[in-house]
């Protein structure tokens, strides 16, 4: 290690101890006419380290000095350039003293100034020690401005000479690399040690400075480069970084990471204790820094080291896969950026417990992480745009608030069956075929108004939901969505809802209500199929006293709960797929003359026995219209149409079943 010289400063000054104003604490002193004197060096640091290691001044240096009393006064240098001596004049504003004014019995003063510095009649300083250091790009074997704090005690009042002693010592860090451009450098000790921020500082005449951190001061320290310091590529020749640090000794080591203009890092982190000490230089090895692109890297957390089920799914290709056994992290490292986690890349990963997606992805694929049992959380950039079906299937170990990542196509599918409630986030605009699948132990959820559609089967089988909030921006909801949703009792579809799909309430077998909007021009066959406790619709498509749901002349749907009969309206023309299918309270159904066509399964594995059908002309037949339904069933046609209705496509199927009926 290497000792630095002592940097002096001749100081001539006539004495103050008299106040003239007292204003709420604050107290300023008598003007004097007060000069100090030093020599500065021309570059853009106050204090920096020449070849020879001696601290020299520079041009503009402010101090902070107390003149005999405790009043903060700002002092500026005004001498030549490059003099062993100069002239420091006071800056016009108000320093400051708060509390009792005290007529102390020497001068101090302080590098770099700040209005904050306060002192005691002890001769104990309360200062800042900087926890961001500049870089010095004008004399790049240096430190940067205000980094290095100085002091400096007089014998007494009378004494005029100034001897600045250093309170830090020094860190040379030295760095090369190809095309590395450095923003910042970060330095910290591995056990906590606190060595920036609020500090006291005791010194008297003749001593040597004694510094405490106070309990809110920091672990870190940052070199700042400003818009950047491009590193040497030559290691005989490299980059010179220097950190100044109160005397410490870093028992476990420190921790040095060079963060470059892109914002990639590079860490390096020693085990062997690294002392401090005060006037001494603390240099270490010489280190390559090699800047690996954040969005080339895959991180993770594992039980054992993974390896990706699909190794050519990435848009790049893998050069290595490092992973720590004592610390259960591990890193995947591509020959470029990583542009999809493709299908089945981290198929049936059981020991992965976390991992962490780079930028510029934006596909997940299908099954990309299924059955990554273990897996507990997942950091998903925004800028993936599509997640493929069962990407998260059967990874039941994520936490609620990982659960899900929505996406701007697709909503990645659920993966806890455990889920109890899930307000889906605000900026989400779809949820994707099978998103909340078996969920089954969900019991609410609301979708947000940004959402515009519900994917297939997106709540199937989610049989404890009982609550669900439609946003009111949602236009469509998909075939299935809420099919065997057991526990559901009431839905209010929005008017925003132009189509509901096919079998999308199938089986609700607890649901009781349902709110049709304005707007459904489409409803699909089944929609409602085997709801059997519904007793009514709400709605402009609601008719027969809420107990149908007729668009356009077709009866969609039936509500059949505490029905034993019922009369079709005679403003139907026509009959839907599966309307009667698994009614099982309904026995019997008059069919008005204005019905033209009946639909497939219309009444198939229904309770209906007799089905009196007053059309004379038989209606267009759907394939299995009564199939599974009763034995014994009875189709009561006109009298005069029987051997038509015989005859029919469709109808000859049930030719057993039809009679002739005198209708009035």
């Amino acid at each position: 290690m290497k000792r630095f010289a002592i940097l002096t400063a001749a100081l001539a000054l006539v004495g103050c101890s008299q106040y003239e104003d007292v204003t709420d604490g604050v107290v300023k002193p008598s003007t004097n006419q007060t000069e100090f004197y030093a020599s500065m060096p021309e570059c853009d640091s106050r204090t920096y380290v020449e070849d020879n290691k001696y601290l020299r001044w520079n041009a503009g240096d402010d101090i902070t000095v107390f003149n005999g009393n405790s009043y903060n006064s700002h002092w500026q240098f005004a001498g030549e350039d490059g003099a062993n001596s100069g002239k420091f004049n006071e800056v016009d504003e108000s320093g400051f003293v708060m509390g009792t004014p005290l007529d102390l019995t020497a001068n101090y003063a302080i590098y770099p100034y700040d209005e904050n510095i306060t002192i005691t009649e002890a001769g104990v300083v309360s200062l800042t020690l900087p926890a961001v250091q500049a870089y010095n790009h004008t004399n790049a074997n240096s430190f940067g401005a205000g980094a290095n704090t100085m002091m400096a005690v007089t014998k007494n009042t009378a004494d005029n000479f100034l001897a600045f002693k250093n309170l830090c010592g020094y860190l040379k860090l030295k760095f090369y690399g190809d095309d590395v451009t450095v923003k910042s450098v970060t330095v910290k000790g591995n056990n906590g040690e606190k060595i920036a921020g609020k500090a006291t500082v005791s010194m008297a005449y003749g001593g040597e400075p004694t510094i405490t951190m106070g309990n809110d001061a920091t672990d870190t320290i940052i070199i700042d480069c400003g818009e950047g310091m491009e590193l040497s590529s030559d290691p005989s020749n490299p980059t010179i970084f220097w950190v100044v640090i109160p005397e410490i000794t870093f028992e476990g080591g420190i921790t040095i990471e060079v963060t470059d203009i892109n914002d990639q890092t590079f860490s390096k982190q020693t085990t062997n204790a690294v002392p401090i000490e005060n006037n001494l230089i603390q240099p270490m090895a010489t280190l390559e820094v090699s800047v690996i692109p954040e969005n080339r890297k895959i991180y993770y957390k594992s039980t054992a080291k993974i390896i990706p089920y699909a190794v050519n799914v990435f848009g790049a290709q893998i050069v290595s896969n490092d992973w720590d056994s004592m610390s259960n992290e591990g890193v995947i490292i591509f020959d470029d950026k990583v542009l999809s986690i493709g299908n089945k890349a981290f198929y049936s990963c059981k020991a992965l417990e976390s991992i962490t997606i780079p930028d510029n992805v934006t596909l997940i694929g299908d099954d990309a992480f299924y059955y990554c049992s273990g897996l507990k959380s997942i950091t998903i950039p925004d800028s993936v745009t599509e997640v493929g079906d069962h990407a998260f299937h059967l990874c039941n170990s994520l936490p609620v608030e990982n659960n899900i990542r929505y996406a701007d196509t697709y909503a990645i599918e659920a993966v806890r069956r455990d889920l109890n409630y899930y307000k889906l986030k605000e900026e989400t605009r779809f949820i994707g075929n099978f998103a909340f699948r078996e969920c089954a132990s969900m019991t609410s959820v609301v979708i947000p108004y940004r959402v515009i559609w519900i994917g297939e089967c997106a709540f199937w089988s989610c049989s404890s939901l009982t609550n669900i909030t439609i946003g009111g921006n949602v236009t469509s909801i998909g075939d299935s969505a809420f099919c065997a949703c057991s526990s559901l009792m009431s839905v209010k579809i929005p008017n925003s809802v132009i189509e509901i799909g096919i079998f999308a309430f199938e089986d609700c077998t607890s649901l009781q209500n349902v709110t049709i909007g304005n707007s459904v021009s489409f409803i699909g066959k089944g929609a409602f199929r085997e709801c059997v406790s519904l007793t009514r619709f709400y709605g402009k498509f609601a008719s027969d006293e809420g107990r149908c749901l007729i668009i356009n002349g077709e009866l969609k749907s039936i509500a059949p709960k505490g029905l034993t009969t019922y009369a079709i309206p005679d403003n139907v023309t026509s009959i839907g797929e599966y309307v009667f299918s698994w009614c099982s309270s309904i026995k019997s159904v008059t069919i008005h003359s204005s019905v033209t066509s009946i639909g497939e399964y219309a009444f198939s594995y229904s309770s209906v026995k007799e089905v009196y059908c007053e059309p004379t002309t038989p209606p267009i037949g759907g394939n299995h219209m009564f199939l599974y339904s009763p034995s014994g069933r009875k189709i009561y046609v006109p009298t005069a149409s029987v051997d038509a209705y015989k005859s029919a496509p469709y109808w000859s199927d049930y030719a057993d079943d039809i009679v002739g009926y005198n209708f009035q």
